[in-house]
């Protein structure tokens, strides 16, 4: 559905996101993951020819950013992370103007979808809370019936319950055909409950993606303490290529590692350590591993 190829944009000199490589499958709900200023949204506005990339290439179902950008945003449905838009306007005015502008846009199920939530179509948008103009924009998107969505943080200012039905919404809808969402995020508990692939920002950069359950079985972490003699190499086995981060912890060391544990646990166990113990991680652990700037500001 969306292939990046080295996609970079600059504002000024600074870079908001840097030699972006990236695919996401047809029919995925990807989630797309990073700290304030990782390029998350960045990235999005430029899926949508919203922000011209610096250099590099991108395509949504064949489909180049630059050449089509108008074919792109009528298959593709937007809903940006500033979600209390057209505040004079209400629901119903909203909807035949957000409708206005797509010819497969449908009223009826727009205001269906907003009956079951019990929004009035008389409501004026400033009126509503932050949770409910995100509700009225989905289901604005929503009655279009888009091949694509890309969200930029769909559930935020939503209370749990709000959030709940936003998300069953999301995959039941992905489920229901060859469908595919984009989810920019820094809600990892959702994300890990409805994503089948994530991907990770950093300053701009991409530091892991793939298939979320391939990611959670491939990362794993390894516990080893120190002998009487606190003879743990730390700086050698930080060298070590199948080694990822190294996090002490009192008297344990706590290595993370991917795709190759096994081999980790066995150059340990030549240096004459107590047995090495091997722990799952979640995908908040994964993140804090592979973009290890983060744990400031996520502890």
């Amino acid at each position: 559905m969306i292939t990046t190829s080295d996609l970079t944009k600059h504002f000024g000199k600074a870079p908001a996101v840097s030699g972006l490589t990236w695919h996401v499958p047809e029919g995925s709900i990807y989630g797309l993951l990073g700290q304030n200023g990782a390029g998350k949204s960045t990235t999005l506005r430029m899926l949508l020819g919203m922000v011209q990339p610096t250099s590099g290439t991108a395509e949504i179902a064949g489909l180049d950013i630059r050449r089509d950008s108008v074919a792109i945003r009528r298959m593709a449905g937007y809903i940006p992370d500033q979600k209390s838009i057209h505040g004079q306007l209400r629901v119903a005015q909203f909807l035949r103007f957000y409708g206005g502008f797509f010819a497969d846009w449908s009223w009826d199920r727009a205001v269906r979808q907003l009956d079951a939530w019990q929004i009035p179509l008389k409501s004026r948008m400033k009126k509503l809370s932050k949770g409910m103009n995100a509700k009225v924009l989905l289901a604005a998107v929503f009655a279009r019936e888009p091949r694509l969505l890309l969200l930029d943080e769909p559930t935020e200012g939503l209370d749990p319950e709000s959030t709940e039905e936003v998300l069953s919404l999301l995959a039941g809808w992905a489920a229901d055909g060859d469908r595919s969402i984009v989810i920019s995020s820094h809600r990892l508990e959702e994300i890990e409950r409805i994503c089948d692939h994530v991907a990770f920002l950093q300053s701009g950069r991409l530091a892991i993606s793939g298939r979320l359950e391939e990611l959670q079985s491939s990362c794993k972490a390894i516990d080893v303490q120190n002998d009487a003699n606190g003879t743990i190499p730390l700086d050698a086995i930080r060298q070590w290529q199948d080694v990822h981060s190294t996090v002490p912890m009192g008297n344990t060391l706590r290595i993370v590692t991917q795709r190759t544990p096994e081999t980790v646990i066995e150059r340990l166990r030549g240096l004459g350590l107590r047995e090495p113990v091997i722990h799952d991680l979640n995908l908040r652990e994964i993140y804090l591993a592979f973009c290890p700037r983060l744990k400031e500001t996520l502890s």
